[in-house]
């Protein structure tokens, strides 16, 4: 590279030196945010409702205000102070609709500035007077409604119906410890006493408009099988089919009659045949014999069943009772009593 071209070279690179420590001007964007407003979610003691703004122009001045509709161009204008940006104004109530539970409205508000130039917000509202939600209690298949024989019981809250939505729900047993219920589609464990017998559980809710109510469910917790003793079964013709007859004693706490069971038929060793039926028995199914009852706490009970059909090598039965709770208790596998065959015999008339 020649001389000159090198002193052309670096008078260039001086330049763009001296061009990038020359300090730029920042020009600042100023963002002018949107006015909002907000109601309170309630009619407060005084018959009002509380309306808040905030980020209001400066000169904003005055208000028109309707519900569920625009204000009219011919009503009245009112004063409102504003200050850096926010403004508070109490406004009645909306019309009743006659709806006990929840009414929805909309709240309309014009508000115009000193140029006379207007703009227009709007807020939905509603009135909510009470707590209207479902709990929602995931009982075993294999027990009765309010019955269980868990240590823990799944449940959740159901507000489908609720005006303004639930905000929080909590529950407890003991009136000491209480636990919060996720509001989701999931169901939450709650964990019950250990001990056996009847549970108050207790709830609480809380929804947007900061109505709260509490309510009560009540369950049985039994975790104790039933005792049978002097089981004897019976099958039978029928006129549909044939008829399963069972008679027994049945013991618990908490029930006074079986509520369901499972039989399967077995052979002549004790096989099983075919698979058990689980049935839940229907109250013209098992009844409490008129029979003087014992000096213990059984209950003599008599189970009647009509089944279609018998397994030609069906020779006994093996079934399983359960109390309301769910709890199950085996008997021992056992062969069929059948009832005697009458047969009618013509003797013929001889002469003597």
């Amino acid at each position: 590279m020649s001389l000159r071209r090198q002193i052309v070279f670096i008078v260039l690179v001086s330049l763009l030196v001296s061009v990038g420590l020359i300090p730029h001007r920042v020009v600042a964007q100023t963002h002018t945010p949107t006015p909002l407003m907000y109601l309170s979610n309630y009619v407060d003691q005084i018959g009002k409702v509380a309306v808040d703004f905030s980020y209001l122009p400066p000169t904003t001045q005055e208000l028109r205000w309707r519900w569920n509709e625009l204000p009219a161009d011919d009503e009245a204008w009112e004063e409102l102070p504003v200050g850096n940006g926010f403004a508070f104004q109490y406004v009645s109530p909306p019309p009743d609709t006659g709806n006990p539970l929840c009414q929805h409205h909309t709240f309309y508000a014009e508000l115009r500035k000193q140029d006379g130039s207007t703009f227009v917000l709007s807020s939905p509202f509603a009135i909510d007077r009470s707590v209207d939600v479902d709990v929602d209690l995931l009982w075993s298949s294999r027990a009765i409604v309010g019955y269980t024989n868990q240590d823990t019981i799944k449940l959740k809250v159901l507000d489908d119906q609720e005006c303004t939505g639930i905000i929080s729900a909590g529950i407890t047993s003991d009136m000491l410890v209480g636990y919060d219920i996720p509001l989701t589609d999931e169901y939450y464990t709650y964990r019950l006493p250990f001990n056996e017998g009847p549970i108050t559980l207790y709830f609480e809710f809380v929804d947007r408009a900061n109505n709260r109510e509490f309510r009560q469910i009540e369950i049985i917790r039994d975790t104790t099988p039933p005792v049978l003793s002097a089981i004897a079964a019976t099958i039978g013709p029928a006129d549909h089919g044939h008829q399963l007859t069972m008679i027994g004693q049945f013991t618990d706490t908490y029930a006074q009659l079986p509520w369901a069971i499972e039989w399967q038929f077995i052979d002549h060793t004790g096989a099983s045949i075919n698979d058990p039926v689980f049935h839940i028995l229907r109250e013209s199914e098992v009844r409490l014999p008129e029979t003087v009852r014992l000096a213990t706490a059984a209950t003599p009970f008599q189970i009647t069943i009509g089944v279609e059909t018998v397994p030609a090598q069906a020779a006994g039965i093996s079934f399983k009772l359960f109390d309301r709770a769910g709890n199950g208790q085996t008997s021992e596998p056992m062969m069929f009593t059948t009832p005697p065959t009458v047969h009618t015999v013509y003797v013929p008339l001889v002469s003597r």
